[in-house]
């Protein structure tokens, strides 16, 4: 009787361990549909840089050439085609400055392209905590900004383009009429705060 019912709850814990086993497959699958939805690419990001999971927009980014494990990836492996994490002013580390605030936080980045241009990317990442409230992987996720920082540039040549001619007469490139009534006004103001006279 008694080996019987060892032998039952046996079978039964076993049969519980493998229904909870397919029910965390399922759940990764779910996960894994989507964050492929997302078109922008996203990655989820342990403390030691490995990769626990991304989706189908981040994968596209992958050069092999660059990653020294294929198994557990670098997120600088897979974004940067770098060997060493993000660092300084200039390439912040995400994961660092979220590991410090425990918070959102927001950095753009220049991702280098297989063609050799740059893609201006805004990074998103936000803690996974633990119960103890420390930070163990982010949740990335990269936008492409590079079209907007190109239209920006273009509207500030436009403007600065539209300001000269303003300023400037078209035939001799010299400065004009607003130009002169600009520098007229400043140079009055400026004695008239001083209570000195100008001609």
């Amino acid at each position: 009787y008694i080996d019987t019912q060892y032998h039952d709850e046996l079978l039964n814990a076993i049969q519980q361990l493998e229904q909870s086993k397919k029910a965390l497959q399922q759940q990764q699958q779910f996960l894994q549909v989507v964050v492929d939805g997302a078109s922008d690419p996203m990655m989820v990001i342990n403390c030691d840089y490995s990769i626990a999971l991304m989706n189908n927009a981040a994968k596209k980014s992958i050069n092999s050439d660059y990653i020294a494990d294929t198994k557990q990836p670098k997120c600088y492996e897979v974004s940067h085609h770098r060997n060493a994490p993000c660092e300084g002013d200039n390439d912040p580390c995400p994961l660092k400055m979220v590991q410090k605030q425990k918070t959102e936080v927001k950095v753009t980045h220049n991702h280098p392209l297989a063609n050799g241009q740059a893609q201006h990317g805004e990074l998103s990442a936000k803690p996974l905590l633990n119960e103890q409230g420390e930070v163990y992987a982010i949740i990335e996720q990269a936008h492409d900004i590079t079209s907007h920082l190109e239209i920006c540039e273009q509207l500030t040549e436009e403007k600065n383009h539209s300001d000269y001619k303003a300023n400037h007469d078209d035939l001799t490139n010299l400065p004009g009429r607003n130009h002169l009534l600009e520098r007229m006004q400043a140079i009055i103001n400026a004695a008239a705060e001083h209570n000195n006279k100008v001609a």
